[in-house]
């Protein structure tokens, strides 16, 4: 579906809440076109330090490839469905994120495959509720991927990424 088809009607909006300290979580927020709440839950943006020291990333830098997941607001997108060989690492679905304003903007020159997704089901931080960091992605845990993924179904979602002072 293109784009134009979304133009003139309100969009479902996901709002996602996450504090300067990305070792803490944050939360995601779900409305539906008419503004309700629709659904929420906790969401992880920070990068796996290991990774993201292998990549020359040290810091974690939000602009660079393997750090935090930046704030700003991104382009409209769509749940996509993930191949199966990459199910355990990210789950059956995800949301990929191309920035459009702020810190997500600037990223989007120097990284890729920045979204949404839950995974590693068999981890056993995940199976204790634990969020896990990523490679640089938002990850929500699986039950409430379950959940989103059909709150979204196939409408565009506009998502809006925001940094908390506290």
């Amino acid at each position: 579906a293109s784009g134009r088809k979304d133009v003139g009607r309100a969009m479902k909006r996901l709002h996602i809440l996450l504090p300067k300290d990305r070792t803490k979580p944050g939360w995601f927020h779900l409305y539906g076109h008419d503004g309700e709440h629709l659904q929420g839950g906790q969401v992880l943006g920070k990068a796996d330090n290991e990774r993201a020291v292998k990549e020359g990333n040290p810091n974690r830098s939000p602009i660079l490839p393997y750090g935090d997941s930046p704030a700003g607001r991104f382009k409209l997108t769509r749940v996509r469905d993930v191949p199966p060989e990459k199910h355990g690492k990210i789950g059956v679905r995800w949301l990929p994120l191309e920035g459009a304003a702020g810190d997500a903007l600037t990223a989007v020159e120097l990284r890729t495959g920045l979204g949404l997704h839950a995974g590693r089901e068999d981890d056993k931080r995940t199976q204790r509720g634990e969020l896990v960091p990523t490679n640089g992605c938002l990850r929500i845990l699986p039950r409430a991927a379950s959940m989103l993924w059909p709150n979204i179904g196939n409408d565009a979602v506009l998502v809006t990424v925001e940094e908390l002072d506290a």
